[in-house]
């Protein structure tokens, strides 16, 4: 597979097993953010590996402390309508979903911040490896924004760790 935007795709090969390695990297940024073409090029990368399914999945960044830093607020800010703004949402939930169901298993290894779209994406793996490093934190800031979060992490995220601490996190914002 080659490189595509947003992502270097690396496949490794043990014996018989195939794990694909995809690492999220902005090398004109700070941080790794969710774009529509980042998002373009994730859809792209899910529909090849759909018609051949690796061993496995690996999600991870090329950043030190962030994984994602959430979607791309130059982006949200340039919604001029609530159709737009569905529209949005509704392409991110369904690469998501595809990341979901995809016939291997998948896994995010966070390291660092996972926010906003960054913590949706990782929900929708099947596993998620989270480091004990002090800067690493999950969460959905947007809320503060007074944006809520559009790509289906408000419902994969209670089935995951229940509705009690599921709740917390999303109303607070911690």
């Amino acid at each position: 597979m080659s490189d595509t935007i947003g992502f270097t795709v690396q496949e490794e090969k043990w014996e018989h097993r195939e794990v694909v390695r995809l690492t999220f990297e902005a090398p004109d940024r700070p941080v790794n953010v969710l774009t529509p073409e980042v998002m373009a090029s994730l859809k792209k990368i899910l529909d090849d590996l759909e018609r051949q399914p690796p061993s496995a999945v690996i999600l991870q960044s090329d950043k030190q402390d962030i994984f994602i830093a959430g979607a791309d607020i130059n982006v949200i800010a340039a919604i001029k309508n609530p159709a737009e703004a569905a529209a949005l949402a509704e392409q991110g939930r369904n690469i998501l979903w595809k990341l979901h169901t995809i016939r291997c298993p998948t896994f995010a290894a966070i390291d660092g911040v996972a926010l906003g779209g960054g913590l949706e994406l990782a929900l929708f793996c099947d596993y998620r490896i989270v480091s004990d490093h002090p800067k690493t934190r999950l969460g959905l800031p947007e809320v503060n924004l007074g944006i809520i979060p559009g790509f289906g992490g408000t419902q994969m995220l209670p089935r995951i760790v229940g509705l009690t601490a599921a709740l917390d996190l999303i109303l607070t914002c911690r």
